[in-house]
């Protein structure tokens, strides 16, 4: 999973927890990759531009989605 915010925080916390309920019902290793910068954009176009084999996944904040198109 990416995560477009650094490490310690709320987004951050929440990607990792739901992680370990993935990796529990999937059987699976779920990793936590954190690309912070540019409020959230580094991580978005990460996921964005990911291979769509559904390996990479992430999480984004309302940020992102609201407020970051209208000051970029």
């Amino acid at each position: 999973m990416v995560v477009g915010f650094p490490p310690g925080g709320s987004l951050d916390v929440m990607t990792r927890l739901a992680c370990k309920v993935l990796s529990r019902r999937f059987g699976q290793n779920f990793i936590v990759e954190t690309r912070s910068g540019a409020s959230g954009n580094i991580g978005t176009e990460a996921i964005a531009g990911a291979t769509p084999d559904g390996y990479t996944i992430g999480t984004i904040s309302m940020h992102n989605v609201v407020i970051n198109p209208m000051l970029f």
